[in-house]
C-alpha cells in the first residue's frame, strides 16, 4: 500500500491510498457475512464514518514505519466500524 501511495505521488497518492485502505480494512467483517469485493462496493461507502476512516488512512499511508504498526489497529478500526452501523441499522447485510 505504501509502494503504490508513494509511486503516484501528489494528492492521488493518500487519496487512493485511503480508499484502498478502506476497503482492505473493512474486508474482514465483510467477507465473514459473504461479501466478497464485488459486493463490498454497495456497501462500504453508506457506513457512518467511511470518510474519516479513508482520510485517516490515506494519511498513514504516507509514514513508512507508522503504517506497518498501524495494520492491527485498522483492521479493529475498521471491524468497529462495520459493526457499529449493522448494529444501528445501516448495514443490511
Amino acid at each position: 500500500m505504501i509502494v503504490f501511495a508513494t509511486c503516484t505521488g501528489g494528492w492521488l497518492g493518500p487519496v487512493l491510498g485511503g480508499i484502498l485502505s478502506l476497503f482492505d480494512f473493512t474486508a474482514p467483517y465483510m467477507l465473514r457475512r459473504n461479501l466478497t469485493f464485488g459486493k463490498q462496493w454497495g456497501h462500504v461507502f453508506k457506513l457512518q464514518g467511511w470518510f474519516g476512516f479513508a482520510v485517516f488512512g490515506g494519511i498513514i499511508t504516507l509514514i513508512p514505519l507508522v503504517n506497518i504498526l498501524m495494520l492491527p489497529v485498522m483492521v479493529a478500526g475498521g471491524t468497529i466500524m462495520c459493526h457499529r452501523n449493522a448494529v444501528a441499522g445501516r448495514l443490511r447485510i
